[in-house]
């Protein structure tokens, strides 16, 4: 419980430290100034208004607090060129068929949400692309790599699973998760005793 207690303060010190802005900021700006459309996602709203205020081009909000009539201007006027920065909340509903790109300036823990995302994009006969590019810049050997490792175990295992159809997990795999995620705290966030 401690654990999970650190980590959206954890996330908030990286999310806005000037090297993980910057990267953003460069990666966005040279997108709008190609007029190249992409759907950003946030796991925390006040990183996603701390990149909007350093983000110079036109760009739109979606929030779980963007109101109805917001929505709706903003899925009317929603083309290749459009950024959208987003949680999970306010993309709730949308399609983004028009953009070809899904960064994550965070990596959801839950698979669902991940998938949800691409999903927003990746539309089977909707979306305008046969390809989406999917980015996740991320400051290494900080959360960002740690809820990276910990999304690649997390598909490691549902690969395993998958093939065979069991709804249980074996017990070599709870053991290789266990052991993995320790080891990735030990790594990227501190030093557990």
């Amino acid at each position: 419980r401690e654990f999970v207690n650190r980590l959206h303060p954890l996330q908030r010190v990286v999310d806005f430290t000037s090297l993980k802005v910057g990267r953003f900021i460069k990666a966005l700006n040279k997108r709008a100034a190609t007029k190249k459309g992409c759907l950003v996602y946030f796991a925390i709203k006040d990183s996603l208004y701390n990149l909007s205020d350093r983000f110079n081009y036109k760009h739109e909000i979606l929030t779980g607090e963007t109101s109805s009539d917001e929505r709706i201007r903003i899925r009317e006027e929603h083309n290749s060129a459009t950024i959208i920065f987003c949680t999970s909340a306010g993309s709730r509903s949308f399609n983004f068929h028009a953009v070809d790109t899904v960064m994550f300036y965070n990596m959801p823990f839950e698979i669902e949400v991940f998938q949800q995302m691409i999903g927003r994009v990746a539309r089977p006969f909707v979306s305008e692309y046969d390809k989406i590019k999917v980015l996740i810049p991320y400051v290494a050997k900080t959360i960002d790599e740690y809820r990276i490792e910990l999304m690649k175990a997390n598909s490691e295992l549902l690969r395993t699973l998958v093939p065979e159809g069991s709804p249980n997990l074996p017990e070599q795999l709870k053991a290789k998760k266990r052991s993995a995620i320790i080891k990735l705290r030990k790594d990227l966030l501190w030093r557990i005793k």
